[in-house]
């Protein structure tokens, strides 16, 4: 038949029998004609099967709960009658990410003022994140976060600037990020800098800065402090999620 492909062709009509006449001829069985669009191609198919489901499993196809059938699989064939199949698949995807390694400046009057020593070098870290994949007739249309896990933690750079004697504390640049703190003051979160201490934040993107206190842990994923809403509102919009900061204490 004209526009039926070859492989198609095996979904024409066959006689059919069930075990009450078998061995003996029971007649042609009913065929209809039909438009079949898989994954975004067109065939016309002549067949004997009675429902959409039964059409398309003669055509090889195997449907599972994700897929698009329109109509629905237990709709009876009709002559015309147009059959549309989207395969649609989830999957997990894990992504290494890098993490940056950040630079520590702590001062001494150990040094002469405006030399620099490297007492430790950065090493960047790995992390593990974790999507929901979605796949539209072969293809990824969208993805959806699940999850993130440091694989291997990045190691700050550590050097020591000469200062005056006298002089204290130390900064460090990076990521600053928000979470919801406990609480509605200006605290923040740092991976080891001693509960108390006051940190001055900086964005660095316009000039914007915020005195927070330390008094939880975290983040570990590559980002130098969490801080607090009231926090991060007042260096950006909670909407950006995370700014370029510079930390002094």
């Amino acid at each position: 038949m004209e526009g039926v492909s070859l492989p198609l062709l095996r979904v024409a009509a066959q006689p059919t029998e069930n075990w009450f006449s078998a061995g003996e001829p029971v007649g042609p069985s009913r065929v209809v004609s039909a438009r079949v669009v898989v994954e975004g191609k067109e065939h016309d198919v002549l067949t004997n099967a009675s429902t959409v489901r039964e059409l398309l499993s003669a055509m090889g196809i195997e449907l599972d709960r994700s897929d698009r059938v329109r109509p629905s699989p237990q709709t009876p064939l009709h002559v015309g009658g147009v059959v549309r199949y989207v395969d649609v698949d989830y999957r997990r995807r894990e992504i290494r990410v890098p993490i940056p390694f950040t630079t520590l400046t702590t001062y001494s009057s150990r040094l002469a003022p405006g030399d620099e020593r490297i007492v430790r070098f950065g090493e960047d870290g790995v992390m593990l994140e974790t999507y929901r994949v979605k796949i539209v007739n072969g293809e990824i249309v969208g993805r959806t976060f699940l999850s993130r896990h440091v694989l291997v933690p990045a190691v700050p750079e550590h050097r020591v600037v000469g200062a005056s004697a006298g002089t204290a504390g130390g900064t460090q640049v990076g990521e600053a990020s928000w979470y919801y703190a406990a609480g509605d003051g200006y605290t923040a979160a740092h991976p080891w800098l001693p509960f108390g201490t006051v940190v001055t934040v900086t964005n660095l993107a316009n000039g914007s800065s915020v005195q927070v206190v330390i008094n939880d842990r975290g983040p570990f994923g590559g980002r130098v402090i969490d801080l607090s809403p009231k926090a991060f509102s007042a260096i950006a919009p909670l909407s950006q999620g995370v700014c370029q900061v510079r930390l002094t204490w």
